[in-house]
């Protein structure tokens, strides 16, 4: 008899690194049945299903509201494992992750309360552990419509795809009352700092040794033998020689001059890089200024998520040295500002995977970007200067961001310190091709086969 696995899909990095990737179609082809409980578009599950050349069994997650004191339970545990967390690596920007909405005289009032309760539990782990056993039985506690969901589909393991979402805290809470196995992945290399390890599964499925001693340094109650270092997913493509493209026809595509050495420029969303606009001015600026001959040319590929008009007046301006690499993304319903509304088609998995096959090198402030080239043997550049005065920003505190302490040294990839810089330390890049190898084995494991290794260590749970 076959065994069930049921996938939390609820994001388009999940869509991308669980339904488009080969673990889908390898853990159908080992006897597994699949279904997926998700709060996706029906269009991102018609082009799952279109991809693979299957129909999959799906079901939508009830409508999730948080009551008032789960709200607040929430508040203060998070609260108080930012300020642990803060304390234990000695890194201030941990804090930053803490962003309440206070807006109003009740509310503020409301997280002055929060944060004062939430330092002093920080102090006392054990009261972190008490909340959230309460804040789980409340998830538990009237949550009959996830269990009938889950008695429907009726599977043997939920695999969670993303452990900061809620309504997957109450999935995974109410599925391990009723003795289903659960198995959580984590979301992304930076998360584990930000006090949101909410969704508390079974086992968890880590990137690699680093991201475990993490995963137990802020969570030293989980059990050891019980996270699994499998690697990601989210590198698979770059492996795939069905996507990968000619020459000749990506430059053609973006209108490239093929005797020329191309940088890929990777926009970051307004959060992260607030001025990124005065950043790809710049470097096209600086390029101008070298000899045309040996004058590398900018492919910009923005943030998925970044539907702002903030990079127009660069791209006008700079047409001659800079083309556009629209990201291949869906947008559904409304609300344009969450993640859960747009998901990558697949066509966007194979651009992705031809500009790091045919970029020499990418630029950015502090993105994974520098890891996705690595896996192709390509360099990778980060921006360390500050174009703008600004109290809320700067390259100091993006650099200093817990996930960055993850460089074995600062070596893995270059850096421009200042403006002047940037035309020889691209020049560089491109001409030595250091890639960062050593950063992407020490923070992501099992590069080439974390898609074998996932399947088969959720076959040892059969």
């Amino acid at each position: 008899m076959k065994k069930k696995i049921c996938f939390i899909i609820q994001d388009g990095a999940s869509i991308k690194n669980y339904l488009y990737s080969d673990i889908f179609k390898k853990i159908i082809s080992n006897n597994f049945q699949v279904s997926l409980l998700h709060s996706i578009s029906n269009e991102a599950i018609d082009e799952v299903e279109k991809l693979h050349n299957i129909s999959i069994e799906s079901h939508k997650i009830p409508v999730f509201k948080e009551s008032f004191s789960t709200v607040i339970l929430r508040g203060i545990i998070t609260f108080s494992r930012l300020k642990r967390n803060k304390r234990i690596t000695n890194n201030n920007t941990i804090l930053t992750n803490w962003n309440p909405n206070s807006k109003g005289i009740f509310r503020s009032i409301l997280y002055k309360i929060i944060e004062f309760i939430g330092y002093i539990f920080s102090f006392k782990y054990s009261f972190i552990l008490r909340c959230e056993k309460v804040l789980n039985n409340q998830y538990i506690k009237n949550n009959e419509a996830y269990q009938k969901v889950i008695e429907q589909i009726n599977p043997d393991i939920i695999f969670n795809t993303n452990q900061r979402l809620v309504n997957a805290s109450c999935i995974v809470e109410v599925a391990k009352k009723m003795k289903i196995l659960t198995i959580g992945s984590i979301f992304s290399w930076d998360n584990l700092p930000k006090g949101n390890l909410y969704v508390k599964s079974n086992y968890f499925f880590v990137w690699s040794k680093y991201m475990k001693s993490e995963l137990l340094q802020y969570y030293p109650e989980i059990n050891k033998q019980r996270v699994i270092v499998t690697g990601t997913p989210q590198f698979d493509f770059y492996f795939n020689k069905k996507l990968y493209q000619s020459k000749e026809d990506f430059f053609n595509q973006y209108n490239l001059n093929i005797n020329k050495k191309v940088i890929c420029f990777s926009g970051d969303d307004l959060k992260t890089s607030p001025y990124d606009e005065v950043y790809l001015d710049n470097i096209a600026t600086e390029l101008m200024k070298i000899n045309e001959k040996i004058r590398p040319q900018i492919l910009f590929r923005p943030c998925p998520v970044d539907l702002t008009d903030r990079y127009d007046y660069v791209l006008k301006k700079h047409s001659e040295i800079i083309s556009l690499a629209k990201p291949i993304w869906n947008f559904v319903g409304n609300d344009k500002t969450k993640w859960n509304f747009v998901y990558p088609l697949y066509d966007d998995v194979k651009t992705l995977v031809n500009i790091v096959l045919h970029c020499n090198t990418v630029i950015n402030i502090g993105s994974t970007m520098a890891l996705d080239f690595s896996v192709l043997n390509k360099s990778a550049v980060y921006l360390n200067y500050n174009t703008n005065l600004s109290k809320d920003w700067s390259t100091e505190m993006i650099y200093n961001f817990q996930h960055f302490k993850s460089m074995p040294n600062k070596n893995v990839v270059f850096w421009i310190n200042k403006k002047e810089e940037i035309s020889e330390v691209i020049i560089k890049a491109i001409k030595t091709e250091k890639n960062n190898k050593e950063w992407l084995n020490y923070i992501a494991s099992n590069v080439k086969t974390a898609t074998d290794i996932i399947v088969e260590n959720i076959k040892r749970y059969e």
